[in-house]
């Protein structure tokens, strides 16, 4: 609100108009000289409620101000004018003065309501000529009767001395009320469209024509309102899709609504959220700082920032702004788990084994920490030379070399079997991966040394049987490497029975007679389904059931090995 104070000052002339009574036929006579028409006449004796014929008036945007009183009164007979102000404005007035100045003596006010200030005169108390009207207390009213049957005729005049008629006392004493100069009404504040109306009581002391003029004081009060706003700031801190959880490879998205609810736009601001030590912006910053223009009343602007985990965290934070005048407005906490699964992976299977075994992996993976591990799948890199590979499990899937093992509870595990055959002696290594969303992969080898295993075989074949005594006997005797591994240092023998006699011994290598026993040529080594052959030929000499014996040591095999053949010999 802008307030101005003016003083104005509306100055009123009215004339009054007094006439004795003989001039008027025992009646005086009061006229205003701004009014149109001045010829009603007041009675003699005081009327409670007169007509007022003589009336003078002002107006301007502001404040009205107007008088009346009675065009003519009778010398020391009490009159009664109004005055009226009236405030014409929307807005309250102040000190409001009215000031009546009287130009000319003989007349005086008896009384006002509301009461006026009283005029300052300087008389001594302790002189005969101090008027009674000033010893009274303040407030005391005189009515025509007491002017003209009590008050007039000074009672200070009985003595000899200063006798007087009743006509020059009646005069004398009414200009002891003198020409009082400024009558002043304090009306203080008008309300917009309020009145207020002042009654004099006032009395001539003498005929002729009084003027009394008017002036009006008041402060304008000149009123602009203005409306004190300010932005209504809001802010929301919201978490994408209103999610609770997220994985710590997962990007975070908040989203910031600044809404303003005021009546102003706002000024440019600066959102700022400091972030934990967990938590990073895209940019490695550990504190978010967002700068928004002017948001306009009844509008919000949101953004989003991109953040990232480090490790498994509960994130509650908010964000905030500060005004200018450094008061921080908050947005609400924000609350998310960031979930930081991890699993482990085992694999159990043989450091060593032998040809033409099933060999069994069995591969374990385990939730060992306190969040959902989700999406896991465990993919085999086997050995090439395998054979039979199979895979074993009543509650997993698996496509190719992939095992889906599918969400694990915190502490969950499982597990399946692979198996394989190999082909070869040697060294197989299986390498097994785990891997999940959002988990550290675990890979786990396992190196299997497959062995082989020697198996010599004598096999001892009689072609012929039976023999007729006299007739050779023929006998084929193979040693084959059945096993997986190399035979190594084979030594064979054959024992001849009593009923026959060495001819001759054909094959890969050379045979030895020697006291009915054939001694054959060592095979230093002999590999995996490889074949020695020998043919054997002896001479029957005698009837009977006879038993032809081989006998093989190898390195593997330190003690004999028999093999025998039965012949029956005939005459």
């Amino acid at each position: 609100m802008t307030r101005t104070r003016t003083r104005r000052n509306t100055r009123i002339k009215a004339p009054l108009a007094i006439a004795t009574a003989a001039a008027l036929g025992g009646g005086l006579a009061m006229t205003g000289c701004t009014s149109s028409r001045s010829t009603a006449m007041h009675n003699a004796s005081y009327d409670s409620t007169p007509t007022y014929s003589n009336a003078a008036s002002f107006s301007d945007l502001a404040i009205s101000v107007e008088k009346k009183a009675p065009g003519k009164v009778r010398v020391g007979e009490a009159f009664t004018y109004e005055i009226r102000v009236r405030n014409n404005t929307d807005a309250t007035l102040h000190n409001v003065v009215i000031n009546e100045q009287i130009e000319r003596a003989g007349y005086a006010v008896l009384s006002s309501a509301p009461d006026r200030d009283v005029p300052s005169r300087d008389y001594d108390t302790t002189k005969a000529d101090y008027p009674q009207w000033k010893r009274d207390p303040p407030g005391n009213s005189y009515d025509d009767r007491d002017m003209t049957r009590d008050y007039l005729p000074d009672r200070r005049t009985t003595t000899a001395s200063n006798a007087t008629t009743g006509e020059e006392a009646r005069r004398v004493r009414i200009a002891d009320l003198g020409a009082q100069g400024e009558n002043t009404w304090r009306i203080g504040t008008l309300a917009p469209g309020e009145s207020e109306v002042i009654t004099v009581k006032a009395v001539a002391a003498e005929a002729g024509t009084l003027a009394s003029c008017m002036t009006v004081d008041y402060d304008p009060i000149i009123c602009t309102t203005v409306e004190a706003v300010e932005p209504e700031l809001k802010i929301e801190r919201l978490l994408a899709d209103g999610q609770s959880s997220v994985y710590a490879c997962d990007d975070i998205k908040v989203t910031y609504r600044i809404t303003n609810a005021g009546g102003i736009e706002t000024r440019p601001l600066t959102l700022e959220e400091p972030l934990p030590r967990a938590i990073r912006t895209s940019n490695g910053s550990g504190q978010v700082a967002m700068n928004f223009d002017t948001i306009r009343p009844g509008k919000a602007v949101t953004k989003t920032v991109t953040l990232s985990a480090q490790d498994a965290y509960t994130f509650r934070n908010r964000a905030f702004i500060e005004t200018a005048d450094g008061e921080k407005i908050y947005s609400n906490f924000g609350e998310i788990d960031i979930l930081d699964p991890e699993i482990s992976l085992s694999v159990d299977g043989p450091s060593s084994d032998y040809m033409n075994r099933t060999i069994t992996h069995t591969v374990t993976v385990r939730n060992t920490s306190e969040d959902p591990a989700k999406d896991v799948k465990v993919t085999a890199d086997m050995p090439a030379g395998i054979k039979n590979l199979a895979f074993s499990s009543q509650r997993l899937e698996r496509r190719g070399n992939t095992v889906t093992i599918g969400d694990l509870a915190p502490g969950e595990a499982r597990s399946f079997n692979f198996t394989f055959e190999p082909n070869k002696v040697g060294d197989y290594s299986s390498s097994f991966t785990a891997t999940g969303y959002c988990v550290d992969q675990q890979v786990k080898t396992v190196n299997t040394d497959v062995k082989g295993i020697p198996a010599i075989r004598i096999e001892v074949i009689d072609k012929n049987d039976p023999v007729r005594v006299g007739e050779e006997a023929h006998y084929e005797v193979r040693v084959k490497n059945q096993g997986s591994a190399k035979g190594l240092d084979i030594n064979l023998v054959a024992m001849i029975p009593e009923q026959m006699e060495f001819v001759r011994a054909e094959g890969d290598r050379t045979a030895e007679y020697t006291r009915n026993m054939i001694t054959f040529e060592p095979v230093p080594e002999l590999a995996p389904g490889d074949i020695e052959v020998w043919n054997l030929f002896l001479k029957t000499t005698d009837e009977g059931r006879v038993k032809f014996e081989v006998r093989l040591k190898s390195d593997v095999n330190t003690t004999d090995v028999i093999e025998q053949e039965p012949t029956t010999i005939f005459k």
